[in-house]
């Protein structure tokens, strides 16, 4: 999707509520693009406005925010702010404190006006901003490289997902040269949005949903990208393979109450621990926890055989790994980055499942790469080798091309650093920590149907199960599928369940020729479904399969885990520069790990460190150049 250029913008996102025929906010196209907002108000995206003078100050700054993402700026780039309070007194300013909080320690020009009253009786507060931001999209193209020749830049990205090219975006504005190196014939890592066959909606292989209220900035690149989106259903039942249906949300249909009690006892527990974990330093209060696996930490909590049936789901359908395999300090570190297990599992409002944009996720990439400088993203490129000196690194790849930099940020997943030649090698906890993580096994066959067939049954299309057979044998005709969810947009005429063949049980389908893996699905679905007409459950227009695992380019999904004992023994280091290279990718990220959320906040991160190294003139790390 790209971003035209053609002098004035004229922009309203959709997160603030109407203001009639008037822009939110307006920028100029150039080089400097400079920005300007309407004034903002405390009212809320429904038209709700609070009767709290301070809350409608908070929500004007949420407002403003939206403006300056729609533009591509943010908080640090304003210029000028003008503040309007009706009847304002000198001896209660509430406003200073929120202000200087949300600036973040920038410091623009401000003017404060007091008025009697502003557009409505009910708006107490209206702020309005100017801002100016480098557009990297209008500097000098970038010459193709060429084999045998070496080309100098600031700064080398490796990796072209979100993670990358947010943080190129960052560092071409900043001012500094960055040259954005792909392995893929393509942007968007484990983003990857194909069309239907029938030239109406598209599907998402790879990552699919995010939410506009905790997950602010894929919810700003949205808007920036005025991308719409379907809210993920809850409406209907769901349905445990073997035990039944049950309403969305409530208790699985365990058959004794003390399984039930058991279950809601251990979901709590999940919670309150996950809360309880140092989120920048997990080992320093969860140095026990990563003496467990999940399985045995269920367990050591008193989970029931169907709870600890459940925990294994539940890490199966988040991380592509058995319960057994991962320890119990990654998975609620995992889950205190969504704001908590609740949280994170949740399809509801503020959830890590609440929306899909309607026209998929890569065009958030391809929306970041045409912000960049034409020729910044060099595809079917892997890099071979990074070879560090005292003045910065070179950088080569399969295809014989090779760049001169000061800085490298390595934007891949830890499992695959193994795959470039460090020189000097990788050494202690950084090596310990990329050699031990490991990615779950992860991937999607998507039916997609002439009509909705289970919302005809009054179903919601989430159906889980325990991949194993009631008397407990794992692949014993459970079938490999531990998660369903409906994809469907129903405005375009498009319904499809997305099915997920998880961790251990997915391996095993995956050795199986392809006919056979795509019986064993329908077969499953219709297990599961079990009293849907079976002729429409056997009858998808059109089928998709993708194993994450055999991806060259990523080898798994969503993000890298760790087994006992790891993150207290080399945690530390997953965000730790090595030398003049820098590290970024959704696990290295301490919000939404996992998650794209946390791959565009982690280019964020390294594109700021990266800056400041190169401000204050930092070779790096010490390491042996």
């Amino acid at each position: 999707m790209g971003w035209r250029k053609s002098g004035l913008k004229s922009l309203k996102p959709t997160a603030i509520a109407s203001t009639g025929p008037f822009a939110h906010v307006t920028h100029t196209d150039g080089p400097a693009r400079i920005v300007f907002t309407s004034g903002m108000v405390g009212q809320y995206a429904d038209g709700s406005i609070s009767s709290s003078y301070t809350e409608q100050i908070k929500q004007s700054l949420v407002n403003i925010l939206h403006c300056l993402a729609a533009s591509g700026a943010g908080v640090k780039d304003i210029l000028s702010l003008r503040y309007y309070i009706v009847n304002y007194d000198p001896k209660d300013r509430p406003h200073a404190g929120l202000l200087v909080e949300w600036l973040q320690g920038h410091r623009p020009s401000t003017t404060l006006v007091p008025v009697p009253y502003l557009a409505n009786p009910k708006f107490l507060f209206e702020i309005e901003a100017v801002a100016s931001v480098r557009d990297p999209s209008f500097a000098t193209p970038i010459p193709a490289p060429q084999p045998g020749r070496t080309d100098s830049f600031d700064v080398v990205v490796v990796g072209a997902g979100l993670s990358g090219l947010q943080a190129a975006y960052d560092l071409q504005k900043a001012g500094l040269t960055t040259i954005v190196l792909e392995a893929r014939d393509r942007v968007g890592g484990k983003t990857w949005t194909v069309p239907l066959a029938g030239g109406k909606g598209a599907i998402d292989l790879g990552g699919a949903w995010i939410n506009d209220t905790n997950q602010s900035k894929m919810w700003e690149l949205g808007q920036r990208f005025g991308m719409e989106y379907i809210v993920q259903t809850t409406q209907g039942d769901c349905v445990l393979q073997d035990y039944g249906r049950f309403p969305f949300g409530k208790l699985p249909p365990f058959s004794s109450q003390e399984e039930l009690d058991n279950f809601a006892m251990f979901r709590d527990v999940v919670e309150a621990r996950c809360q309880t974990i140092d989120i920048e330093k997990p080992w320093v209060t969860g140095k026990h926890y990563d003496s467990l696996t999940f399985e045995q930490f269920a367990k050591e909590c008193g989970a029931l055989p169907k709870t600890v049936e459940y925990a294994n789901l539940w890490v199966r359908a988040m991380l592509g790994i058995d319960g057994s395999e991962i320890s119990a300090l990654y998975f609620l570190h995992y889950c205190k980055s969504g704001g908590g297990f609740v949280q994170m599992r949740s399809d509801g409002k503020h959830g890590g499942q609440h929306l899909r944009s309607k026209t998929g996720s890569q065009p958030y990439s391809e929306g970041l790469a045409s912000l960049l400088t034409s020729g910044s993203v060099i595809l079917s490129s892997p890099v071979a080798a990074i070879r560090q000196n005292a003045g910065g690194a070179v950088v080569t790849t399969t295809n014989n091309l090779s760049f001169r930099c000061k800085k490298v940020i390595v934007s891949v997943p830890t499992p695959l650093y193994r795959d470039i030649t460090f020189s000097p090698a990788l050494s202690g906890d950084k090596l310990a920590l990329s050699s031990s993580t490991r990615l779950g096994y992860f991937a999607k066959v998507i039916l997609v149907y002439a009509g909705p067939w289970w919302t005809e049954s009054g179903l919601a299309g989430l159906a889980h199960s325990f991949n194993t057979s009631p008397d407990g044998k794992t692949g014993n005709g459970s079938g490999p599928i531990t998660l369903i969810r409906d994809t469907s947009d129903p405005e375009a005429g498009v319904y499809a369940l997305t099915c997920f063949a998880l961790a251990n049980a997915g391996r095993d389908w995956s050795q199986l020729p392809a006919a056979a893996r795509r019986k064993e699905v329908l077969d499953q679905v219709a297990q599961m479904y079990n009293g849907v007409d079976k002729e429409l459950i056997y009858a998808p227009v059109e089928l998709f399969e993708i194993e994450w695992a055999k991806e060259e380019f990523s080898k798994g999904c969503p993000c890298p885990v760790t087994a006992p004992g790891t993150m207290s023994s080399a945690g530390h280091a997953i965000r730790a520069p090595f030398g003049n290279v820098h590290f970024v990718g959704t696990e290295t990220s301490v919000v939404w790990k996992g998650y794209m959320e946390g791959a565009v906040r982690s280019g964020e991160r390294g594109a700021e460190e990266v800056v400041e190294a190169l401000k204050e003139k930092k070779v790096g790390s010490r390491v042996n150049l």
